[in-house]
């Protein structure tokens, strides 16, 4: 491990299960704290559905294991969920702004015919003073 990279870690003293741990990490102290917290509230989960004890400690051991990687599976799978639904929203955003401009630049050349025509028309011709006064 280069200088740097020992610099980097933080050593943090965790509560879990009624024992102080030290987490080490490069990441923050409140995701060594999260980490701490979540161990914890699953041995106490273990330790509500049958209570551990020596003779079966390998055994709650698994249990929390198991019920943490179930704990990292749905949460992939969540994450995986909205990063597609993500990409899909970036394609369909694109797509609709593609459809935007095209309107735009559609519009514009609408407008440019209609200002165009506009001034092509012959203009009426304006009503002299001298043909008012003849009118009865």
């Amino acid at each position: 491990m280069d200088e740097q990279a020992k610099k980097d870690v933080k050593n943090l003293e965790v509560l879990i299960d009624g024992r102080v741990y030290t987490l080490a990490g490069s990441c923050s102290e409140e995701h060594l704290q999260r980490i701490g917290r979540h161990i914890d509230k699953k041995i106490s989960e273990a330790r509500r559905i049958k209570p551990i004890t020596a003779y079966n400690f390998d055994l709650n051991t698994l249990y929390i294991m198991i019920n943490l990687v179930d704990d990292l599976i749905y949460k992939t799978d969540r994450a995986n969920t909205l990063e597609s639904e993500n990409a899909r929203l970036i394609a369909e955003n694109k797509k609709i702004k593609t459809e935007k401009d095209e309107i735009t630049i559609k519009l514009s050349e609408a407008n440019r015919l209609l200002d165009e025509r506009k001034n092509a028309a012959p203009k009426p011709e304006a009503i002299k003073p001298e043909a008012v006064k003849k009118l009865p």
